[in-house]
């Protein structure tokens, strides 16, 4: 016992030190003081364990995200953040074995804002478009590719394309995408109306976007296929936005 005192006296950090020497000892210390500080380092370890064995897993991590509203619209160009748009129906066949293509086209233009002169003046670029390959993806997502069959879709011949600005800005550039009757006859306005009455029709848009997943520290950013779509309806002339934002 004496000697477990005498190991906890001279471990003891809170001693109180002496003028002169008293017994061969420079500082008054105590068991206790040496306690103290075996009982603090023990629950340091035990913290520090507790905390690294997560830490280790990276099991405790914490993603900050956040959007920063700026005074200009950037611009976005797909070809150098290499993403891309394609757009097509998905519509079923009618129980006459009426398809959508029958009654539909889909049509690109490129509208370009600017002011001028005290005015805004449009000018409006019709798109050329292709049946979508691989390729059109950079071969990154052959297996979405695939099962969602994208290659039924359209994608742009063009894709240096930019968009930018907003209505107010001096410059701004969007991509418009219109689903009309392939004629203006009664008779096919009549068969659009039963046909979307009977079937399920939509625009089906897909696109390439990123995110980052915290849990892969190797490779945190991945891309992915992202889609969207515009239920078509007999009676009313739908009209949506669709917003990108550029990442950091």
């Amino acid at each position: 016992m004496e000697s477990v005192k005498s190991f906890l006296s001279r471990i003891d950090p809170f001693g109180v030190p002496f003028s002169f020497k008293f017994k061969s000892k420079e500082s008054y210390t105590t068991p206790t003081g040496g306690l103290f500080l075996i009982l603090f380092l023990a629950l340091t370890l035990i913290v520090f364990v507790y905390n690294f064995i997560p830490f280790y897993r990276r099991g405790n991590l914490t993603a900050v995200y956040y959007t920063l509203i700026v005074p200009k619209a950037e611009r976005i160009n797909f070809v150098e953040s290499k993403s891309t748009l394609s757009f097509g129906l998905n519509c079923w066949t009618g129980t006459d074995g009426t398809t959508a293509d029958q009654l539909f086209k889909v049509v690109f233009t490129y509208h370009y804002w600017s002011y001028v002169d005290n005015e805004y003046k449009r000018k409006i670029t019709t798109l050329g478009s292709h049946f979508c390959t691989k390729q059109d993806f950079y071969n990154q997502f052959n297996e979405t590719f695939d099962e969602s069959k994208i290659y039924n879709y359209q994608c742009l011949d063009d894709r240096s394309t930019t968009i930018e600005g907003k209505w107010a800005s001096e410059i701004f550039s969007y991509i418009q995408i219109e689903v009309n009757a392939i004629n203006r006859s009664e008779a096919l306005r009549n068969k659009i109306d039963n046909y979307l009455l009977e079937n399920d029709c939509k625009l089906q848009i897909y696109y390439s976007d990123n995110t980052v997943d915290i849990l892969d520290y190797r490779n945190p950013f991945k891309s992915y296929v992202e889609s969207s779509f515009i239920q078509l309806n007999p009676t009313l002339s739908i009209r949506r936005n669709m917003l990108f934002m550029n990442q950091y």
